[in-house]
């Protein structure tokens, strides 16, 4: 297997660190408390402007202001100064909630450092203070949070941090008994791949520390929500990228930032297929606002697939027409079926609901959403205005009535809606059709 050059290392490098943040900032806010894990939102790609900038991630704690942060390790000052100046020189913070930017950069051991850091906080909108995680600071708040430190965030070091990070996940999912078995590290393995450790941490908290292998059983899911996210005009992109480190570069980009999305809001990452994401929201129960949770992971899905269509467009000469993803969702009964004889950890999804989201995904077109008449209903008494399409005839699964999202109803920018409760939009009478 060929090695992977030093600039590819390093980007993978800094993924790596942007997954490790989601899971630091989820643990620190919630003071080792299993029962507030849940109490924060974490999202990827986040939208600044029509400018195609995104945050690295925003971090919107229950109890608190939101706030950006930003994975910028292995750049030099100067790089760093011009990233933030790109994307948050010119922010509109009139009607935004954030507060303050935490910048994660290993630069601060630089004898200019002091320099750039008043430089940096001087290309900032007043409203967003500036709030630097250095290496040390960073290695603090990771022993604090994983209860142990971790290697040294470099390259030269990445296969040892990735297991290192996976050990404490799994310590944190399963507490401290190591797997008595080949068969149970398989799945304890396979339920971080589906869940995450925050997840899994809170089914068992709620059961009483039931075993691994109960915690996802196979059998019937009733009112589970289908996600799928396609990227748009991925064999024109593939077709025009002469250079495979780029097409690895942008794919392991969308799986890892698509995957924490889903596991970040409460999903079940059930699989990649191609350019493709498959999530369930639903399994092994129904958590608070799950429903509402799929739809704003579809909505995040369409900034995360915008960023890396971006990302993939610098890197090309041939200008591409079509970009982001078009995505679908519907909602009913999932089967959860073992791969495998008496093997609990390799599971498959199968259901009408699957296959309809799979036909409405060729209904949407590249940065819309398109979903069930099953779960327009259970999305009535949501913010979310949607429109209805033509009724669509599918192959073996008869006529259905697909609508696509419209809009989003905002709350105020100084009111903070509590994501246990739905807000309710003004009643809407279904067209005649």
């Amino acid at each position: 297997m060929p090695a992977a050059n030093p600039m590819e290392l390093e980007n993978l490098t800094r993924l790596l660190l942007e997954d490790v943040c989601c899971d630091l900032v989820r643990l620190l806010h919630a003071g080792g408390n299993p029962a507030r894990l849940g109490a924060v939102r974490i999202d990827r790609e986040w939208a600044l402007g029509p400018d195609g900038s995104y945050a690295d991630l925003r971090v919107e704690p229950e109890d608190d202001c939101p706030y950006f942060l930003e994975v910028k390790s292995g750049f030099d000052p100067k790089t760093v100064l011009a990233h933030i100046q790109r994307k948050y020189g010119r922010l509109p913070i009139q009607g935004r909630q954030e507060n303050r930017l935490v910048l994660v950069t290993d630069a601060t051991n630089r004898p200019d450092w002091p320099a750039v850091e008043s430089a940096l906080q001087a290309a900032l909108p007043p409203a967003l203070k500036l709030e630097i995680w250095g290496p040390d600071r960073l290695h603090e708040a990771i022993t604090e949070a994983f209860g142990q430190p971790l290697p040294a965030l470099s390259a030269s070091e990445e296969l040892t941090l990735r297991e290192r990070i996976d050990q404490a996940k799994d310590r944190l999912a399963f507490g401290e008994e190591a797997p008595v078995s080949y068969g149970e590290t398989a799945l304890r393995q396979n339920l971080l791949w589906h869940f995450g450790s925050w997840r899994l941490r809170e089914l068992r908290h709620k059961s009483e520390n039931v075993e691994a292998r109960d915690l996802v059983p196979t059998g019937t899911y009733e009112n589970v929500v289908i996600l799928m996210a396609d990227l748009s005009g991925f064999s024109s992109y593939m077709h025009d990228t002469s250079d495979d480190a780029i097409v690895r570069h942008v794919l392991t980009s969308f799986y890892a930032k698509a995957r924490y999305q889903t596991i970040n809001a409460g999903g079940m990452l059930l699989q990649f297929l191609g350019d493709a994401v498959v999530a369930l929201f639903g399994i092994p129960d129904h958590r608070p606002g799950y429903i509402e949770s799929a739809m704003h992971t579809a909505i995040r899905l369409l900034d995360i697939a915008a960023s890396v269509s971006h990302d993939w467009q610098r890197r090309i000469d041939h200008v591409q027409s079509r970009r982001g993803a078009h995505i679908s969702l519907a909602m009913g009964r999932v089967q959860l079926v073992a791969m495998r004889p008496l093997d609990p950890a390799r599971l498959a999804g199968l259901g009408d609901c699957l296959d309809i989201a799979q036909r409405l995904s060729s209904l949407a077109e590249p940065g819309e959403i398109v979903i069930s008449n099953v779960l327009r209903h259970a999305l009535r008494e949501s913010a979310y205005d949607f429109a209805a399409l033509e009724p669509t005839e599918l192959r073996h699964l008869g006529r259905i009535q697909p609508w696509k999202l419209v809009s989003k109803i905002p709350a105020p920018p100084d009111v903070k809606t509590p994501r246990s409760r739905q807000t309710k939009a003004p009643d809407q009478q279904e067209p005649e059709r």
